[in-house]
């Protein structure tokens, strides 16, 4: 038995880091664009975009539970394939040619590592975004499985313990279901739309990332939450449809409202 006894008070200690103090400005800056919103909008936009629940209260914390939505809350594969398929489905029409789209879809992977900060799940993300990327910008799923596979393998040679992580798991299928489902279920949703729609392609990739990645996780869901309910499927079937948008619109506002924050606060509005 040992007994530790300090000689004098501990002191936090501060990093100087200007990518550390642009995210920090960046989540700030979100946090103060939406001050104006609806309560609940006000606290899921944030965390929605970067995880940051610090204005979730309780009572709609409970709700979410038992609707069967916390994931939504939390940073995941999922969010960030909504930002990069929406950026990917730009590019492509645009003159930028195919090597350069990589470029452009892994400079959005970082940006979205420093604004969410670099946690492991974040990290996780970010390694079957870039997948994901290589997989849009060659227009075909067989690009991406073979990498994502090999991703896989890499990452639980490195941490076998990820094996048991929920996280782990639910980030590898929603970047699976990006893959095999975004595109061909986009253009089926644009088929199904009314002829007189006439909606851009990247609005049907949009529309199916979200439910694409649904329909990969909820059977590990069902595994982490231990129950599923009727109540449950009906809610994200209903919300799949709106977490694209909410989730494009509060990236765009954490990208304006630090150097425009009026312009930041209006943006911020498109979310709810």
């Amino acid at each position: 038995r040992a007994v530790l006894t300090p000689m004098v008070s501990p002191e936090v200690a501060k990093r100087e880091s200007a990518l550390l103090a642009a995210s920090d400005r960046a989540r700030e800056s979100l946090r103060v664009a939406v001050e104006d919103l609806p309560r609940d909008a006000r606290a899921l936009v944030p965390a929605l975009v970067v995880g940051d629940t610090s204005l979730t209260p309780t009572d709609l914390s409970d709700a979410m539970r038992t609707s069967g939505m916390t994931h939504l809350s939390a940073v995941s594969g999922s969010n960030l394939a909504i930002l990069l398929t929406a950026v990917m489905a730009v590019v492509v029409h645009t003159p930028i040619r195919r090597p350069w789209r990589v470029v452009v879809g892994l400079l959005v992977i970082v940006v979205f590592i420093v604004i969410a900060r670099p946690e492991p799940s974040v990290m996780r993300a970010a390694a079957r975004g870039a997948i994901g990327v290589v997989a849009l910008s060659r227009g075909r799923a067989a690009a991406g499985l073979p990498a994502l596979s090999a991703t896989i393998v890499f990452l639980l040679a490195l941490d076998p313990w990820l094996a048991r992580s929920y996280g782990f798991v639910l980030s590898s299928l929603a970047t699976l279901g990006l893959i095999l489902f975004a595109r061909p279920w986009g253009r089926a949703i644009l088929r199904a739309l009314p002829a007189r729609a006439r909606l851009p392609r990247w609005a049907g990739d949009a529309l199916a990332i979200p439910i694409a990645a649904h329909a990969m996780t909820a059977p590990v869901v069902v595994l982490l939450q231990g129950h599923v309910s009727l109540v449950a499927v009906l809610a994200n079937l209903l919300a799949a449809p709106l977490v694209a948008p909410a989730t494009l619109a509060g990236a765009l506002t954490t990208l304006v409202a630090p150097f425009f924050p009026a312009l930041g606060a209006w943006v911020a509005w498109l979310g709810v």
